[in-house]
């Protein structure tokens, strides 16, 4: 009403009077519900929060991270903040799934309870990785209340929000000055959290977070710059002549007297150290936007290699978590693209007044000279240049699904169908599972599919074969495995049965275990998830678990258990084992078997012989007679037996390296042997006639 009347004094035609009569007849905390419904907006939180009062009374908590920042050395991909609320102390743990955050949660909760300061309230957004049943049912374990702030209200949790963008901005400002590689993000957010620890705040009084968190003042004496050039004194048995010392950089802080440095291609600990901080490596910055606090959406699965364990640190006076030092690959760990020979089209047409090109016979383009110095060097400039960057930087396309989403858009869906249903009918022949539902406290494993084209010695194309496998990175030793073993004949055995076929004229066969692993018996209780793209509900939508009742292709155990069943089939049927290798095994009829986990080489002089062992085979085992040696574990094994000689190639390998290293029109050159070689004949014993 305040605008009418305003507007009566500018207009004409306007009663103001009765303007107050409706201005009377409403109350005053009356709502225009067309104005609340389109033109309401957000209400601002300005009122700040109660401090407390003592430490672990509140702790603000976040993750951030995700497919758009690379990968550490040691897998992790994201970053978790907690930050004392009364001593705004802050403690990072690195992360390689979301998943891991209940593990990370856990070991601060305990920590803070060893400290005497058990942490009483947790205050987080409302995200599913601290939603999840299972880190709401710790946090009730260890009596801490959840405080999750309001759905996209992320400024109710604007101390940990605001954390983040300090360490990430820090953390591209010492990469960016210290010229060290994106994939150091790791150790360089580490430190950059150890130092904001002992900094000034205005959130305190004139004290740092370390004095309000131990009750003292931080030294600071020991402090260096990150990144400049630290001398690592070797510790190794060294020549006369050696160097004594190794060119690093300094990376941050381990413990008492401890440094983390870099040399280029590892993460090392030293306590010995010589420093030179006038002069730092600050040449050629990379791209560091990619390092950004608020990528937190996407979870991309990770490689199945070795996991990055978060592991409490006690660092001095400190307990931030510290990635182990890990090997450093040799490039950096950004996006990168092969460079190309050929001109870009699209900048020459839109240069203003580009010359005419010269008639007659075109110059041949010359490739950029390669600096090898910088292939061996790391701390050479230039180092993006020459053929082990520019293979590193390939990026190697699957032409296999990764999931049975993928698969149906595949053009190929038919025979993927196929090869589903397969390995599913097998686990259902043998009995490998039974769905029930998993007890509370029982671990359930995650499951995925693995898929394979496998190809013949020619490229052809022979089967399209699914595995439904176990993600055994995720099993902890005590409780779903104890031992674990995989029989793997060695490739120098191999190389010698081989010759003893050639020199001998014995009948070379091959055999392969269809369902192998699925014919062991597993010693413990494990349960999975089901198939991926197969779930099925219990009664009323109940969750269902796969309760194993036999070994199943990812888990630990499951080589083991193949091999302890192959053995005991082998020997009841009168077979020894080689104690030189026990992947092989000898028959008194001279039959030798050496097996490669599911893959098994019969060598024998009898051609019946092996036959009647292939029938016996059969009987036990879901086998696949692939006949006479001719393609083996990745091998072409061609054989002339009028002459009693044998070659072992595998030219379909290296054609397809070098096509996925780009190099497939390269130009061939001869590599010369040593000219001081001396070839002699029968160097090697001679077998006993």
């Amino acid at each position: 009403m305040a605008d009418v009347k305003r507007l009566a004094n500018m207009s004409t035609g306007i009663d103001v009077d009765s303007a107050d009569s409706l201005e009377n007849e409403e109350s005053p905390e009356s709502v225009c519900e067309a104005c609340a419904i389109d033109k309401q907006n957000r209400t601002p939180s300005r009122k700040p929060h109660t401090r407390a009062t003592k430490v672990g009374e509140l702790v603000h908590s976040d993750l951030a991270g995700g497919g758009k920042i690379p990968k550490t050395d040691g897998g992790s991909r994201y970053v978790a903040t907690m930050i004392d609320d009364y001593s705004q102390y802050t403690t990072t743990y690195l992360l390689q799934r979301k998943s891991d955050l209940k593990g990370v949660l856990r070991k601060y909760l305990e920590f803070m309870k060893t400290q005497g300061t058990p942490v009483q309230r947790l205050r987080s957004d409302n995200e599913g990785e601290y939603a999840d049943h299972q880190t709401i049912e710790l946090l009730e374990e260890h009596g801490v209340k959840w405080k999750p702030t309001a759905p996209y209200n992320p400024s109710q949790n604007g101390v940990a929000e605001r954390c983040f963008r300090t360490l990430f901005e820090r953390t591209r400002a010492i990469l960016t000055s210290a010229n060290l590689p994106i994939r150091l993000w790791g150790e360089a957010i580490m430190t950059v959290t150890y130092l904001k620890n002992r900094s000034p705040t205005t959130a305190l009084d004139n004290i740092t977070p370390y004095e309000a968190w131990h009750g003292k003042k931080p030294d600071l004496s020991y402090l260096h710059t990150f990144g400049c050039i630290a001398y690592h004194h070797v510790e190794k048995a060294r020549r006369k002549l050696d160097d004594k010392s190794l060119k690093c950089q300094f990376l941050g802080y381990e413990g008492a007297n401890q440094f983390r440095l870099w040399n280029g291609k590892n993460v090392l600990i030293s306590s010995h150290v010589q420093w030179d901080e006038v002069v730092t490596e600050a040449e050629g910055y990379e791209d560091l936007s990619v390092l950004s606090f608020d990528d937190q959406t996407d979870d991309s699965p990770s490689p199945i290699k070795t996991t990055e364990n978060a592991e409490i640190a006690e660092i001095a006076d400190d307990h931030q978590t510290r990635t182990p030092a890990a090997p450093q690959k040799a490039s950096r760990s950004r996006p990168l693209e092969l460079e190309s020979s050929e001109p870009d089209s699209s900048s020459d047409s839109d240069a203003p007044d580009a010359p005419d090109a010269p008639s007659g016979r075109p110059k041949r383009a010359t490739a950029r000279p390669v600096d090898y110095r910088a292939l061996n060097d790391p701390w050479a400039r230039g180092h993006n240049r020459g053929f082990a960057s520019r293979a590193n930087r390939v990026q190697i396309e699957s032409d296999t699904p990764q999931t049975v989403e993928h698969a149906r858009a595949s053009p190929d869906w038919e025979q993927w169908k196929l090869a589903f249903r397969s390995e599913l009918d097998a686990h259902t022949k043998n009995d490998t599972f039974t769905l029930e539902t998993p007890p509370p406290d029982r671990r359930i494993l995650p499951t995925r599919w693995v898929t394979t084209i496998k190809r013949g010695p020619k490229g052809e194309v022979i089967k399209y074969k699914a595995r439904w496998v176990c993600k055994g990175f995720r099993q902890e030793q005590g409780i779903d495995y104890d031992e674990t073993f995989a029989s793997v004949v060695r490739a120098t055995i191999i190389k010698m049965l081989l010759a003893l076929a050639a020199k001998y004229d014995y009948e070379a066969e091959q055999m392969d275990v269809v369902t192998a692993f699925l014919e062991a018996h597993l010693k413990e209780e494990v349960w999975v998830q089901q198939p991926p793209g197969f779930e099925q509900k219990g009664p009323n939508g109940t969750f269902l678990a796969c309760r194993l009742n036999k070994a199943l292709y990812g888990l630990k155990q499951t080589p083991r258990e193949w091999y302890a069943t192959l053995k005991v089939y082998l020997i009841s049927i009168g077979y020894q084992r080689v104690e030189i290798d026990h992947s092989v095994f000898i028959h008194d009829n001279g039959i030798i078997i050496a097996i490669y986990v599911d893959d098994l080489l019969i060598l024998g002089p009898n051609i019946s012989d092996i036959e009647a062992l292939k029938l016996q085979f059969a009987e036990r085992f879901q086998m696949k007679d692939l006949g006479s040696i001719g393609w083996y574990l990745g091998m072409h094994i061609t054989r002339d037996r009028a002459e009693r000689t044998l070659w072992i190639n595998q030219s379909i390998y290296i054609k397809r390296a070098i096509e996925l290293l780009g190099m497939s029109d390269c130009s061939p050159t001869k590599t010369p042997m040593h000219h001081r070689c001396q070839l002699k004949k029968n160097v090697y014993w001679k077998f006993k006639e």
